[in-house]
């Protein structure tokens, strides 16, 4: 069985405690600016939590969400992305889309899978998903 506990973007106790008690961290950003960015405080905390806590907080990889590689600006967000944490974390090659129905379903309060099953990004859910559990699988926790 897996655990998922989704946390907020801050970087508070609420997050050194989540980072305590689970066995890897999987890291998402969108590739805006102040996302990446937050990405970017999010790796050194965890780097400085590891060294306070003397524990290892080994990161699974970094999911990009709300793409449209239509834009350059979304482009050049994800190659900002993998520039600044490849080969440090993996990067999932699978990225969530920017599209109308997750914003649909996250104001009815459903998961896109359970609103949307066949659209574009429940499929990019489930292929991360499949993958992060082959992989935990196959290699163990610190792959993805």
């Amino acid at each position: 069985d897996y655990i998922l506990l989704d946390c907020m973007a801050s970087l508070g106790m609420l997050a050194v405690n989540v980072m305590m008690a689970c066995d890897t961290v999987l890291l998402v950003s969108t590739p805006e600016e102040d996302s990446i960015e937050g990405l970017e405080l999010a790796s050194d905390f965890i780097q400085e939590a590891a060294r306070a806590l003397r524990k290892e907080i080994p990161v699974c990889g970094v999911l990009i969400c709300r793409v449209d590689m239509r834009y350059r600006k979304s482009r050049s967000g994800v190659e900002r992305i993998r520039q600044l944490f490849v080969p440090q974390y993996p990067i999932y090659q699978e990225m969530i889309p920017d599209r109308v129905c997750v914003a649909d379903a996250r104001n009815k309060q459903v998961s896109i899978i359970e609103y949307a099953p066949e659209s574009e990004p429940a499929r990019a859910y489930q292929v991360v998903c499949d993958s992060f559990v082959k992989e935990v699988e196959y290699h163990g926790i610190h792959t993805a």
